[in-house]
């Protein structure tokens, strides 16, 4: 799969979950939102949706300024 532009094994995560992959690179799951294959996954369905080799991820980090 690809996170963010970058190619990654989904045999790193020992349950192909959002919150695995989230744990697995130390990312707070505040403030970011998912986005699969195009598609933005509410957080509530983290756990429930199962990462594949082919899906594209982008980790989007919310940045207040002013």
């Amino acid at each position: 799969m690809v996170v963010n532009g970058k190619e990654v094994s989904i045999s790193e995560l020992s349950k192909p979950t959002i919150h695995e992959l989230l744990n697995k690179y130390n990312i707070k799951n505040t403030m970011i939102a998912i986005e699969i294959n195009g598609n933005i996954i509410e957080k509530s369905e983290w756990d429930k949706e199962i990462l594949k080799d082919s899906d594209v991820i982008e980790i989007i980090r919310f940045v207040g300024g002013g």
